[in-house]
């Protein structure tokens, strides 16, 4: 089960053998983050369960590892707009879009997750993805992946206000100066 050869502890075993369900005498489920052991004459919805579980997985730490990109990116720009003093007026438009769209796709992922025990009508097959879901901490994941949306969208979106505050002083600037230009025209005219 822990995909380990040698002499484990006794909390070790202990915690492997913890979370483990069974619906009759002649079954049981044993699950960790690398493997499960699955004793079952009739085994085939249970199986989808656990490769349902694993794919959640797989999908929170797609998203993770994008957030951890767009979050990197997000940085980089910081300390270019602390270093330079022109702003690129939609240097933030593309990461917000791709933002939205992971924001969607993260969003979906976690719909399927809280639909799923609705969905199950076994109640077995509904305890197999709780213990599932504890072994693979998928709250966890889901609340990581939460937050890092929360802080990447607050970052672009002060970017975005500075690029929004500096392009409005730029363009109060140009106003004044036309309007100076024009006074200056008309006095020169007289």
């Amino acid at each position: 089960l822990l995909l380990d050869a040698g002499a484990l502890s006794e909390e070790e075993i202990a915690d492997a053998v913890r979370l483990h369900i069974s619906y009759t005498p002649q079954d049981l489920l044993l699950s960790d983050w690398g493997a499960a052991v699955l004793v079952d004459s009739n085994c085939g919805e249970t199986l989808q369960v656990i490769e349902f579980c694993n794919l959640q997985l797989l999908e929170f730490r797609y998203i993770d590892n994008r957030l951890d990109d767009i979050l990197a990116v997000a940085y980089r720009q910081i300390e270019q707009r602390t270093r330079s003093w022109v702003l690129s007026w939609r240097a933030y438009t593309r990461p917000l879009r791709e933002l939205g769209e992971l924001k969607v796709d993260a969003n979906e992922v976690f719909e399927r997750t809280g639909n799923v025990l609705k969905l199950v009508g076994d109640q077995y097959l509904a305890r197999a993805y709780r213990q599932l879901a504890d072994r693979f901490h998928l709250q966890e994941w889901e609340r990581s992946i939460q937050r890092k949306l929360d802080t990447i969208e607050g970052v672009y979106k002060v970017l975005a206000d500075q690029a929004a505050t500096a392009r409005a002083e730029l363009l109060e600037i140009i106003i004044v100066l036309l309007i100076l230009l024009e006074t200056v025209l008309a006095v020169v005219r007289r």
